[in-house]
C-alpha cells in the first residue's frame, strides 16, 4: 500500500509540470503573436511612410517641372521682346521697269527690335527668274559690305543695285511670261548680344501692270523664328 501512495503522488507532480509548461509554451506564443502584429502594424506603417514620402517627391517633381517650363517660357518671352528684328522698311526704285532704264534700287532695311544687332550683313539681288523661286536664289555681289551695327530703331539702306545694261523690249517680254519675273530680294544675317544668329529673307515681284511696283513673293520671305532650330533651309 505504501507503494501505490508513493507512485500517485509522482503522477501528480509530473502533471504539474506538464501544466506549467503549456502555460508557458501558451504565454510565449502569445508574446510571439503580440510582437508578431506589431512588427505587421510598424510595416505598415512604415509603407505608409514610404508611399507618402514617394507622393511628395512625385508631386515636387511636377512642381519642379511645372517651374522649369514656366521659366523657359519667361526666358523665351523675354528674348523675343528684348532682341534685335532687322527685316524690310522699304525697297528704294529710284527709276522705272522700262525700256532703256537700268532699273536702279536699293533696300531699306530696319531693325524693328528692342535690342543691338551686331554683325549685321545685308545681301541684296535684282534678278529675273523662271519657275518656282529657289530656295538659294543666285547673289553676285562685286563687293560684298561690311557688317555693321544696327541699333533699335535705326534704318540702314543697301547700295544700289541696277542691271549692267538697259533694259530691251524683249527682256521686259521676258519678265511678263506666266512662269518667269523680274525679282528683288535680299538675306540678311546679324547676332543678337547674347551671341545667337539670326537671319532674314526678303522677295518682292514686280507686278508688270505697273512702273516700279513690287509686292511680296509667296516664299522667301521667312526668318530664323520660322524654324525649331532656327537654321535657314
Amino acid at each position: 500500500m505504501e507503494i501505490h501512495e508513493c507512485s500517485i503522488g509522482r503522477d501528480a507532480q509530473g502533471g504539474i509540470d506538464t501544466h506549467d509548461l503549456a502555460v508557458a509554451a501558451k504565454a510565449q506564443s502569445e508574446q510571439a503573436t503580440a510582437q508578431t502584429i506589431k512588427m505587421g502594424e510598424s510595416l505598415r506603417k512604415t509603407d505608409d511612410l514610404i508611399r507618402q514620402a514617394t507622393e511628395q517627391a512625385t508631386a515636387t517633381n511636377k512642381l519642379a517641372q511645372q517651374a522649369k517650363r514656366q521659366a523657359d517660357i519667361a526666358a523665351k518671352t523675354l528674348e523675343a521682346e528684348e532682341r534685335p528684328w532687322v527685316g524690310l522698311d522699304h525697297i528704294n526704285i529710284a527709276t522705272k521697269v522700262a525700256i532703256d532704264s537700268t532699273v536702279s534700287n536699293s533696300l531699306v532695311y530696319k531693325n524693328w527690335g528692342r535690342g543691338v544687332a551686331l554683325h549685321v550683313l545685308p545681301e541684296y539681288q535684282i534678278n529675273p527668274l523662271c519657275g518656282p523661286f529657289p530656295i538659294h536664289p543666285p547673289y553676285s555681289i562685286a563687293t560684298p559690305p561690311s557688317p555693321a551695327l544696327v541699333m533699335p530703331g535705326q534704318v540702314m539702306e543697301t547700295t544700289t543695285t541696277a542691271f549692267i545694261q538697259p533694259l530691251t523690249a524683249d527682256i521686259i517680254a521676258g519678265f511678263k511670261q506666266p512662269t518667269c519675273g523680274l525679282y528683288v530680294y535680299a538675306r540678311i544675317t546679324y547676332r543678337d548680344r547674347g551671341g545667337h544668329q539670326h537671319w532674314r529673307h526678303i522677295c518682292g515681284q514686280w507686278n508688270p501692270s505697273t512702273d516700279n511696283t513690287f509686292t511680296g513673293c509667296t516664299s522667301y520671305n521667312d526668318g530664323d523664328e520660322d524654324y525649331p532650330d532656327g537654321k535657314e533651309p
